[in-house]
Order: structure tokens, then C-alpha cells, then sequence
């Protein structure tokens, strides 16, 4: 769950008690609570489409859990994996400097097997979160080959997480398994450094995978299909 508060003044300013300019702070709109990205809000806004989705992760039983249980509910989601004490949480706090500040709550470990359990897939889909580690991209990459075994295509969006706790060695190996990588510019090109989106495109295509979408903010995206 992502919890966004706007126009949140004064966050970087020294803390006092009391009724006090450095405690208490005024918002100009209310905090927002909204179905946080990656697998969430993918497997939300495919079940919304019709098709038929499970979703491997950790919901928990707090107030966060049970609004992400209603959401899933109404989208039909299959939600897969055991519940878990606590949600994850991530409280963004905007300043009027446009300037955005982040507080996560990671929550509980996916067990990524879990995922081999959903029957007849057409597509797996796998994404990062605060608790990856390098072992984490190990596993991922041997259940992807079993995926493929089964006949289902598989995405890979690594994310900023498993971009800062593997080598590159190791994502470089798991980047040859799914049919399509999904990534910012940024994350992609820090393990393949090239001069231009083309090129960085052609290069993540000679590492294997036969599709890549680079995301690039404003700018839209980049497609490569070998």
C-alpha cells in the first residue's frame, strides 16, 4: 500500500513537542491511500480487464491487509502465498519543492515458489520489493526456467531492488530467461552502459531476452524484439 501525503511542508525541519512550527504541519489535501505498484496494481488492473490472475504475496492482517483483500475481491484476484502479520508500507511524502520523501514498511518474505502453484498460466510476471536479496534473483531465475517449461512466458521487472543487491554477473544471468525485461533507463543502463537508447536496447537484447521494454518517464518507452 502506498500511503501519499502532498504538499507536505517542514518534513526536513527539527523536530519539537508540543503544538510547535517543527511538529505540527498542515496538508492541503488529504493523505491518499492507493494500491501500491509492481505485482499489486498489475494483477488489480488485469483482474479488472477479465483475465484470469493470481497474485503471489504477502497480505497482511491490519487495517492495510484488509483494504488490499477488498480491492483484490472486486477484481477477482486469486491472491496466492500465506497471509502475513503486517502489510507492506510505503508512506511518500511530496513537498511543495516537488521534492518526494520516502518511508517504507517492507513487510513479510515471498516465498517465489508459491508461484509454480497457480495452474494453466499464460504469463508469469515478477517484480522486486525491499526484501530481495542476491539469493532471491537465484531462485527467481531457476523458477523461471520451470515456468518456461510449462509453456508460460515470463516478465522480469527488476526494479531498483534487485538492481542494488546484485552483481552483475548475476543479473545479467537472469536476464536470459524471461521473454520480455522491463526496466527504467536508469536501471537497466547501469548494468549495460551504452552511448543511446538504441543501442542500449540491442544491447539487452544480445543478453538474451527477446523482448525489452525500457521505461523512460516522460519520454515514454523503448521497445526491442529480436
Amino acid at each position: 500500500v502506498d500511503v501519499l501525503l502532498l504538499n507536505a511542508v517542514g518534513v526536513d525541519g527539527p523536530a519539537e513537542d508540543g503544538w510547535a512550527p517543527g511538529n505540527v504541519h498542515f496538508l492541503d489535501a488529504p493523505p491518499e491511500c492507493v494500491m501500491g505498484g509492481n505485482g499489486g496494481s498489475g494483477a488489480y488492473l488485469l483482474g479488472r480487464l477479465g483475465n484470469r490472475v493470481s497474485l503471489n504475496t504477502r497480505v497482511g492482517a491490519d487495517v492495510y491487509g484488509a483494504k488490499l483483500s477488498d480491492w483484490f475481491s472486486e477484481a477477482c484476484v486469486d491472491v496466492m502465498g500465506p497471509p502475513a502479520l503486517r502489510t507492506a508500507v510505503n508512506t511518500i511524502l511530496f513537498g511543495n519543492d516537488g521534492a518526494r520523501r520516502s518511508y517504507y514498511y517492507t513487510g513479510e518474505k515471498v516465498d517465489w515458489g508459491v508461484s509454480l502453484d497457480a495452474e494453466g498460466g499464460d504469463w508469469m510476471y515478477a517484480s522486486g520489493y525491499g526484501q530481495v536479496t542476491s539469493g532471491d534473483l537465484e531462485t527467481l531465475t531457476g523458477i523461471f526456467r520451470k515456468a518456461r517449461a510449462t509453456g508460460a512466458r515470463v516478465v522480469f521487472d527488476p526494479g531498483p531492488w534487485f538492481m542494488q543487491v546484485a552483481s552483475t554477473v548475476q543479473m545479467l544471468a537472469a536476464w536470459r530467461q524471461p521473454d520480455c525485461l522491463i526496466g527504467t533507463e536508469d536501471e537497466l543502463a547501469a548494468r549495460r552502459p551504452e552511448e543511446d537508447i538504441e543501442a542500449l536496447v540491442s544491447g539487452l537484447l544480445g543478453d538474451g531476452a527477446s523482448r525489452v521494454v525500457v521505461k523512460r518517464g516522460g519520454q515514454g518507452a523503448a521497445f526491442g524484439e529480436a
